[in-house]
């Protein structure tokens, strides 16, 4: 494979501020996209001038690099890496950050940007985030946050496909809601996933996520899942509690797999098929049966 790396130093007259683009432009796919990855380095303080006309020159040499990879389409999306002096609770560099990349498909790297918290950055008014398709975080992400008026972290990424993030046990309170476009959701070490955290609205549903494989969640919140209407397999094999209504309208389920459940809330299975041989639910041995009734609304304690 053939790599050609391009440097763009721009320097100012206060010694302060320094942003470096590399671009690799390779044969053979390169992250998710493939083709072309964008890497912007970041030291010292940038404006916001500053930053979007680099990354206007360097999307402009990545093009030229590869004319079939120039971010204008989910097709032609740039993977794009950040890395860097600041970390991810630093709000004014993540808000230059997003708004000067609004414009291209994108497949956003942050494994390189420290920080415990994904946080609800107040992004600039008009932001669009439609076209960020997969973010990847880093190990040290333990939490993404979530907020109680239905604005969590990642809320309103309406063209997000992927998610990773292999740190994070902690999922916030509505923080995927609005992302009616996942499909992927990698988090094996996720133990709490909170109130909301991928519910979508009645009349605009997630439509695409098939399967929820979260192997060390023990708690799943009110509403974690509500209108993911796609979902056909749930695998949470250590979870202990279901909230209510957490898988409502959730209507295309087939097959769950939680075996050390004890608590499963008021309607959590809310507008779901059970109750035929194709379908298969597998709980607690105690309310095995009572689980396969194809009950709108039931709640279950295991007294084990």
């Amino acid at each position: 494979m053939t790599k050609k790396n391009n440097y763009f130093p721009i320097h100012y007259c206060t010694c302060v501020f320094f942003i470096f683009f590399i671009i690799a432009a390779c044969e053979g796919p390169i992250g998710p996209a493939g083709g072309t990855v964008i890497t912007l380095e970041v030291d010292g303080t940038v404006r916001y001038e500053e930053i979007k006309e680099a990354i206007t020159q360097a999307v402009e040499q990545a093009r030229q690099a590869n004319v079939e990879q120039d971010g204008s389409t989910a097709e032609k999306a740039f993977s794009f890496k950040v890395t860097g002096d600041f970390d991810l609770e630093d709000d004014l560099a993540m808000k230059i950050l997003f708004s000067c990349i609004e414009n291209y498909y994108i497949h956003l790297d942050l494994t390189e940007i420290q920080g415990n918290v994904y946080p609800v950055h107040p992004l600039c008014a008009g932001t669009n985030r439609a076209k960020i398709l997969s973010i990847k975080l880093s190990d040290s992400v333990k939490t993404i946050a979530g907020s109680f008026n239905v604005h969590g972290a990642f809320s309103g990424f309406a063209g997000l496909r992927e998610i990773d993030a292999p740190g994070v046990v902690k999922v916030g309170d509505f923080a995927f809601t609005g992302c009616i476009a996942l499909q992927t959701v990698k988090m094996d070490n996720a133990e709490i996933i909170c109130r909301g955290a991928f519910a979508q609205l009645s009349d605009n549903p997630n439509t695409v996520l098939t399967s929820i494989n979260l192997p060390s969640a023990i708690s799943v919140g009110e509403e974690a899942f509500v209108n993911c209407t796609a979902i056909q397999t749930v695998s949470m094999n250590n979870v202990q509690t279901i909230g209510e209504l957490a898988f409502g309208n959730c209507y295309a389920i087939q097959t769950i797999n939680m075996e050390k459940v004890e608590i499963i809330g008021d309607q959590a299975f809310w507008w779901n098929q059970f109750g035929t041989d194709k379908h298969k639910l597998s709980c607690g041995s105690q309310y095995w049966q009572l689980c396969f009734q194809s009950a709108h609304s039931f709640a279950v304690h295991n007294s084990e």
